[in-house]
């Protein structure tokens, strides 16, 4: 399953994030894989399969280069993004949408700033709803580790060769091999709740153990795993993400994440 069938399954399961990294050095292909989303997500009749109908209003108008639902962060300092760049672009970003769906687009994100990071992760942190945020860039590596953390990373290849990388910032992490082992395995409720009872300190901890379990799918799909199984549980685990961040409580979003797998 490569990026844009991804982005297809999202839109098809009504399970869009609201927060996606798309990385690459190609920056055709990265703002094709781009353009993709941003369309996809404002589609307003997808195919059934989940790709954007080409054809609806929304659709003409993406093409068209006009949308107003469609949102541009601008750069006005020569080398970054400043602060009052940021707080704009949140700005026009919480006026009501004209469709189902606001998005926005931050180009060339590996030119904000930590201060302009922290700005922008206050917004994904208290997330409002039919908000869809895309990072633009080279690599993620240039990214703080807090704001990885909170979106679902793709990746821009060469033509015919994207994929969808959900892997985040590995540094100092904690293993949760045995919880995403019970979760994808044969086990009982009971002795999973008593786990991450045990193991999971709260909302954050719940959000990362989220994050290590995508990273375990996603190599088991590089591995050639069961493709048709692992697109399900990845689309399942990120409903999951997107539950809490919504305001599901985590001991609610895992139960109904664990029930769904099993």
């Amino acid at each position: 399953m490569n990026s844009y069938e991804y982005i297809n399954g999202l839109i098809r399961n009504n399970s869009l994030a609201q927060a996606y990294i798309i990385e690459g050095n190609d920056s055709e292909e990265r703002d094709r894989l781009v353009d993709y989303m941003i369309q996809a997500a404002l589609c307003e009749n997808p195919h059934e399969d989940g790709s954007p109908c080409g054809s609806c209003g929304s659709c003409i108008r993406f093409h068209a280069g006009f949308h107003e639902d469609l949102i541009f962060m601008n750069q006005s300092g020569k080398q970054q993004y400043k602060v009052e760049d940021a707080q704009d672009f949140i700005s026009r970003m919480s006026m009501r949408a004209y469709g189902n769906r606001k998005t926005g687009v931050i180009n060339n994100a590996d030119r904000l700033s930590e201060t302009v990071q922290n700005k922008l992760l206050k917004y994904i942190e208290e997330p409002e709803e039919g908000i869809l945020l895309i990072f633009s860039l080279n690599n993620s590596g240039s990214l703080l580790p807090t704001v990885i953390s909170r979106c679902i990373c793709l990746r821009a290849g060469t033509s015919g060769e994207e994929s969808f990388s959900l892997n985040r910032a590995t540094e100092g992490e904690k293993d949760f091999s045995n919880l995403i082992n019970m979760m994808t395995g044969n086990c009982k409720f009971y002795a999973f709740r008593k786990a991450f009872d045990k193991e999971l300190d709260g909302r954050e901890e719940c959000l990362d153990f989220l994050s290590s379990m995508e990273s375990f799918l996603g190599e088991a799909m590089k591995k050639g795993e069961d493709p048709q199984v692992l697109s399900r549980t990845i689309l399942l685990t990120e409903k999951c993400r997107k539950d809490i961040l919504d305001g599901m409580s985590h001991k609610a979003g895992l139960k109904k994440l664990f029930l769904e797998l099993h």
